[in-house]
């Protein structure tokens, strides 16, 4: 892959998780059981990212965030 690729999808990662912190926080804020798949689900739905981003994609950089951190973002 070359830079510019790279630094693309560093661009689209960002925006995800950008989504994800606002949603999560949202939903974490309701004191209701929060559900990946729903925060996942409402990040597609609901942001407006640059990028076209597949519900499974979505799904595994957020799991991937969740496990590992954010410290690659």
């Amino acid at each position: 892959m070359n830079n510019k690729s790279n630094e693309l999808r560093e661009m689209r990662d960002k925006e995800l998780l950008s989504a994800y912190k606002k949603i999560i926080k949202e939903e974490f804020e309701t004191g209701n059981h929060i559900d990946r798949k729903r925060v996942v689900k409402r990040v597609i739905e609901e942001s407006h990212p640059h990028f076209h981003v597949s519900f499974e994609h979505a799904y595994k950089v957020l799991s991937s965030i969740r496990i590992h951190g954010t410290k690659n973002f």
